[in-house]
């Protein structure tokens, strides 16, 4: 591991030093290992926490650099960050980049051609012979078929891209070192010795529910494009679809039954101009032929009748239509961090509060 990887780790370890915090000291030029030997001196300057400050003075990354370290010693097991030359330069355009990633497989497929494929967890068989046609018709693209390991049709995704001997990354919300479904572990060793398994959480993080929306960035960050298959209208897979044209990238979905609520979403994209999929080369022909002129419609959706609970209200209102941070919002409502932070998951899936760099805006 060089010396600068290992500073953007022992950053990545420090409690509450956001990835905006890291991508700032970055614009500014300043040497993070000042930062990380001398914390009180950047105080003000990033808004640091005593918790950061005693993490980094005491210098209580150690040992969690030593099991690190012990995990890097298993083959193909691998961390790559900032810093280095094979961060992929797609995730460095999104808002709050990732401080590094946590690899297990092939991490030279980061760089590859990727399309996203997401999609209900409760799939129809309708849903099942869609992700199974498009993404064998597929097979002579090289994409990389990238996802998310969760029940459905991320599931699905990764299982027919390896079965036509696609490649496939899954983008977990947990550790590297945690399988999530724990029912997806022998689908994990799998996508780990023909594709690529990556996470940005410290290893042993467990499956926490913010943390999923998080990864969501980075599926649709490292992928020239986002497929949906079925997606209720309140779906987390729209949530990827969001943040795929917040980052000017293709959105495509699948067409499905009026009389079918997991197809509604999907419908609603098309409405609001996502590319409707019919086969492969609807998908092939927008990513590889000039597609400049292409704009979408933002996804939005009206507050009117909403039945938030009293703290959900409550959190609702600490948020403006300028941003606010999440310092901000404990401040204003007195709740504990991981109560906010389920309660802004929430709030996302209204898609009545949007994550921007720093915080959070009303919709």
């Amino acid at each position: 591991m060089n010396i600068k990887t290992k500073e953007a780790l022992i950053l990545s370890l420090a409690p509450h030093f956001s990835k905006i915090k890291f991508k700032n000291a970055i614009e500014a030029d300043l040497d993070i290992s000042k930062i990380i030997a001398k914390p009180n001196n950047y105080k003000k300057t990033f808004s640091l926490r005593e918790e950061t400050i005693d993490y980094l003075e005491t210098e209580s990354y150690i040992k969690p650099l030593e099991e690190i370290d012990k995990w890097l010693k298993s083959p193909n097991h691998s961390i790559i960050s900032y810093f280095d030359s094979n961060y992929p330069n797609s995730l460095k355009q999104i808002a709050d980049p990732p401080i590094l990633l946590y690899c297990v497989g092939d991490k030279n497929l980061l760089v590859s051609d990727q399309l996203a494929v997401v999609g209900s967890r409760k799939y129809s068989t309708y849903g099942r012979n869609a992700t199974d046609k498009i993404i064998t018709e597929l097979s002579e693209s090289n994409l990389t078929i990238t996802s998310g390991l969760a029940f459905g049709i991320d599931t699905l995704a990764h299982e027919v891209a390896l079965k036509n001997n696609l490649k496939t990354i899954a983008v977990i919300g947990t550790g590297i070192n945690i399988v999530y479904p724990a029912s997806n572990r022998s689908l994990y060793e799998k996508i780990a010795r023909n594709g690529l398994i990556i996470s940005e959480f410290a290893l042993g993080t467990k499956p926490l529910r913010h943390n999923f929306p998080l990864r969501n960035r980075l599926i649709s960050g490292l992928s020239k494009g986002v497929l949906v298959i079925e997606a209720a209208s309140k779906s987390g897979s729209l949530i990827t679809a969001k943040l795929a044209l917040d980052q000017n990238k293709e959105v495509f979905a699948i067409p499905g039954s009026i009389f079918n609520s997991t197809s509604q979403g999907c419908n609603d994209l098309i409405i609001q101009g996502a590319k409707l999929v019919r086969n492969a080369n609807d998908i092939v022909d927008e990513l590889f032929i000039d597609s400049s002129s292409k704009s979408y419609t933002a996804i939005t959706t009206s507050t009117d009748d909403l039945n938030l609970e009293p703290e959900q209200l409550l959190v609702y209102e600490s948020i403006s239509d300028s941003l606010t941070t999440i310092d901000n919002i404990i401040n204003t409502t007195a709740l504990n961090y991981s109560r906010i932070a389920e309660i802004l998951f929430d709030l996302e899936m209204l898609k009545i509060v949007q994550s921007v760099p720093g915080g959070y805006i009303i919709v």
